[in-house]
């Protein structure tokens, strides 16, 4: 069996973006449906 990876060559770690238009909307969604207890949102609405 062929040994798969997902990370590209030349790289050693992948990391997601997002960006989002209304991020409170979206924190408090993913709080509910993620049972979120805290989050950090800093100036400017970053995360």
């Amino acid at each position: 069996m062929v040994k798969m990876t997902f990370i590209p060559k030349g790289y050693q770690t992948v990391t997601p973006y997002l960006f989002i238009n209304g991020v409170a909307r979206a924190l408090a969604f993913y709080k509910k449906a993620f049972a979120q207890k805290n989050s950090c949102v800093c100036q400017g609405g970053v995360v």
